[in-house]
């Protein structure tokens, strides 16, 4: 058999459905979604919290300390929170007692994320226009990287978000001149580290001898690391709201007709990234397999969406007017290596039917060829049935 092509099942195409729309009563915004210890946690900006089991039936608390909450993040066994002002961090080990923490001598935070073992808070130092990132592994007690805070131009700027993948670290904001903030000077910044602690460079759009309107108003905001590739999301008065880097140094950005960017995640062979506008008009949920080629998602979103996190097979979507989308379970497929191996990923414990196809054209036959039972992910899954000398094409249906 001649190994056609392996189809994703659904990770291009996700179905996503409304959850919770009426938990808020009110039209405050969800800031930040994260997942761990077997949970969501969604911030909101009015200082309560929300958490989810499965990422359907929700309920909201507020804690002891409530501040207006814009970051959540998950690392280490725990839940980190930050917001104001005035400026606060809490953790939480369950996602309903949280612990006021010791903010850092810091000026303004601009970001938190996580990789993996450790949270990272991005920071702007004011008048001297510096910016660094601070590392803790505990949420309590931080260390400043004063390797990155040496990475500033002439124009003021700032870091958002921190990812890490295949050895290095990347982290992603913007610049913009010292005349004024127009979105038109904003400029992209990417800087990376091998050991967290020497940062250098690898793009900017600043360049002190060029007048300010020659930036295109491109604003990184999240980064994230899957299947060997980093992918950022900006918002871009140019366009340029996709970025993608197989070593975090050299970066290819997509121009598209979509609306600002703000947050991206990854998850079993799919990335999505989520956004919009401020001004009334809908979110949008774009989903990819490579980082590269995106679609966009049918969703009936109100406004813009702020974050987006993945787990349990399933991605999580939080933003205005209390907004909750949540995507059906991942089921993708890729090839193995060798003819008719698959290699499957869907929910543990779950059953795939696998179907195959020998063209495809605007109508298709499928025909089922075998199921895959879960028991890992990915799960490796053989076709015996084909023939040599026939090109096949396959997708997956997780049955209920």
């Amino acid at each position: 058999m001649a190994f056609g092509v392996a189809l994703c099942a659904t990770g291009g195409q996700l179905a996503w459905h409304v959850r919770a729309p009426e938990i808020l009563g009110t039209p405050t915004p969800f800031m930040g979604v994260a997942y761990g210890q077997g949970m969501f946690v969604a911030v909101v900006y009015d200082g309560r919290i929300a958490i989810s089991r499965d990422g359907a039936n929700w309920q909201v608390n507020k804690p002891d300390i409530v501040v207006p909450w814009i970051w959540v993040a998950f690392a280490a066994g725990r839940f980190v929170a930050g917001g104001g002002p005035p400026d606060t961090l809490v953790s939480s080990i369950d996602g309903t007692n949280w612990v006021q923490q010791p903010f850092p001598d810091i000026a303004i935070p601009t970001g938190l994320s996580s990789t993996g073992d450790r949270f990272w808070l991005c920071v702007f130092s004011g008048p001297d226009q510096a910016r660094s990132l601070f590392t803790s592994t505990t949420g309590t007690n931080w260390v400043r990287m004063r390797g990155a805070e040496e990475f500033f131009s002439t124009a003021d700027g700032r870091y958002y978000s921190v990812a890490y993948g295949g050895g290095v670290y990347v982290s992603v904001g913007w610049d913009t001149s010292l005349i004024g903030l127009n979105a038109f000077l904003f400029a992209p910044t990417i800087i990376i580290s091998r050991d967290r602690t020497n940062w250098v460079t690898e793009w900017t759009g600043v360049d002190p001898a060029d007048v300010p309107t020659h930036r295109d108003g491109t604003a990184l905001r999240r980064v994230t690391y899957g299947d060997n590739l980093f992918v950022a999301v900006a918002a871009s008065a140019a366009g340029k709201n996709i970025w993608w880097s197989s070593d975090g140094t050299n970066w290819t950005y997509q121009i598209t007709s979509f609306p600002d960017l703000r947050s991206v995640a990854y998850g079993d062979g799919v990335y999505v990234a989520v956004g919009g506008y401020d001004e009334g008009l809908p979110g949008v949920i774009l989903t990819s397999t490579d980082g590269k080629q995106w679609t966009a998602a049918q969703i009936s979103s109100t406004n813009y969406l702020s974050d987006v996190t993945y787990g349990q097979n399933t991605f999580v979507a939080v933003g205005s007017f209390g907004q909750i989308f949540q995507s059906d379970p991942v089921v993708t497929l890729k090839t193995a290596g060798q003819p008719g191996q698959l290699l499957v990923r869907c929910p543990v414990g779950r059953t795939c039917t696998i179907e195959a196809t020998e063209s495809l054209g605007e109508t298709n036959v499928w025909q089922t060829v075998g199921a895959a039972q879960i028991t890992n992910n990915p799960s490796l899954w053989t076709d015996y049935t084909g023939t040599n000398g026939t090109n096949r094409f396959y997708r997956a249906k997780l049955e209920p």
